[in-house]
């Protein structure tokens, strides 16, 4: 039933781009470090933005949401960051 709170394809994608910009690293999954870093401000920019979009989560909901936002667009841009940096 977790699958049924996800967000929607054009939020994400939103999100993504606003990600993309602030904090790129952020996709950067080369190894365990970096992705525990990218991981945590992850966390921090979903839980910023769904503040200032008026989103009111508890942690089980925000859990959810945070596994539609690992998606395979996430994972893409993350390779796209990587062969940029390679």
């Amino acid at each position: 039933m977790r699958e049924l709170i996800c967000l929607s394809d054009s939020y994400r994608s939103k999100l993504y781009d606003l990600l993309e910009t602030t904090h790129p690293e952020a996709f950067d999954n080369h190894d365990t470090e970096a992705c525990r870093r990218g991981s945590k401000l992850t966390r921090n920019f979903l839980r910023e933005h769904f503040k200032k979009d008026n989103i009111e989560v508890n942690d089980e909901v925000f859990n959810m949401l945070l596994g539609s936002f690992w998606s395979r667009e996430f994972y893409a841009r993350a390779e796209k960051y990587r062969k940029k940096k390679g």
